[in-house]
């Protein structure tokens, strides 16, 4: 089964629109020593946005046949770690499921989507608030010369399954 159109469109709107491209790495992907794929981390910074985009596109064999999966996650967050919002899809095999996440007040909704079927959820954002994984790894490297620092932190992540909070 082929993929959808966007699948093959690496060039997203992380890269497409005004900002300057501060990271933008292609990888390879291996399974078992064999070639299956490749996956792509780019990120844009604007005055008043970072958009960062995650990509993977992968074939694996499975009971004799090839399977495509392809992986894609654009997320949009203000220069201080601030979600704006977060667009997700996994296509394998003519299934396609997307996730939409937008920050509304103190809750963080969340839609998916599967077979034309949608489904929204709303989460309270925790108390001393989050940040994604953009903003931590912004953080973290803030702190790489501050030895002895102690952090406890929500991470938000559209990969949990029961709460996007961590």
């Amino acid at each position: 089964s082929s993929a959808p159109a966007w699948a093959d469109q690496t060039q997203s709107k992380a890269t497409s629109s005004e900002g300057q491209i501060t990271f933008d790495r292609y990888y390879v992907v291996e399974l078992d020593g064999r070639h299956c794929g490749y996956a792509r981390m780019a990120v844009r910074e604007s005055a008043d946005q970072i958009t960062s985009l995650n990509y993977l596109r992968i074939t694996i064999r499975q009971f004799g046949r090839d399977m495509l999966i392809v992986f894609k996650s654009l997320s949009r967050e203000t220069p201080a770690g601030k979600l704006l919002s977060m667009d997700q899809t996994i296509f394998t095999n003519g299934a396609v499921v997307t996730k939409k996440a937008v920050v509304q007040g103190k809750e963080l909704v969340v839609t998916t989507t599967l077979f034309g079927r949608q489904v929204t959820e709303r989460f309270a954002i925790p108390p001393d608030g989050f940040t994604t994984e953009a903003g931590l790894t912004r953080l973290v490297r803030s702190l790489l010369d501050k030895p002895g620092q102690r952090l406890q932190i929500s991470l938000f992540s559209l990969e949990a399954t029961s709460n996007p909070f961590l």
